[in-house]
């Protein structure tokens, strides 16, 4: 593996040494029937009181993946489970990485990772820009994955170009979802992590 140098420099602005923001965990589950379809809904999220905007956004990110749900083509029944894990909360921004679990008659759920950064001063989601010694450097990084988990692609990894839309970080480490990259559904739950460490 390649050593990553510096990769933490457009971040670090980021982070500080203020009041740090800890998301409340909430949850809900919901029925819905609809042309006799059942939906079901299993949701967790994250809640900061006092940060209508913050509150108002990751509302509008749980609604959109619900939307996968109710846009199936009429399943007898379906379900959704979403999850989340805080990867980094600051008193200026928050990075989350969700889960969700989308079962339609399968034996194995069909998951999928979405990136959530929050900058809490500006009120407004955001994505970082990715040089392309970075990107070439993230890319390499997510090939070893998937070939160490045996994951079947769909896209072209070497070229792919919207990395900026999947990176997650803490104040150690960059976290990239497989989601975009993998067509397994034992895979593309799977999150890279790439350390600030002197092996890698």
């Amino acid at each position: 593996m390649k050593r990553i140098a510096g990769i933490f420099l457009v971040f670090m602005v980021f982070l500080s040494c203020g009041h740090v923001k800890n998301p409340q965990n909430k949850s809900s589950t919901e029925v819905l029937s609809k042309n006799q379809s059942t939906f079901n809904f299993d949701i967790e999220y994250p809640f900061i009181e006092d940060d209508s905007g913050f509150n108002m956004a990751v509302t509008f990110l749980v609604d959109s993946l619900k939307g996968q749900l109710k846009g199936l083509a009429n399943p007898d029944s379906a379900q959704l489970s979403l999850t989340y894990k805080v990867m980094n909360a600051s008193d200026k921004l928050i990075s989350i990485v969700f889960t969700t679990y989308l079962y339609h008659g399968e034996a194995y759920p069909l998951p999928r990772s979405v990136v959530f950064n929050y900058d809490l001063n500006r009120k407004r989601k955001v994505k970082f820009s990715v040089d392309d010694d970075l990107n070439k450097k993230i890319l390499s990084e997510i090939a070893n994955a998937v070939s160490f988990y045996g994951c079947h692609t769909f896209t072209e990894i070497k070229g792919f170009r919207k990395l900026s839309d999947y990176i997650a970080f803490s104040a150690d480490s960059l976290f990239i979802p497989l989601t975009p990259f993998v067509q397994d559904r034992l895979c593309s739950d799977k999150i890279v992590r790439i350390a600030r460490t002197s092996d890698i």
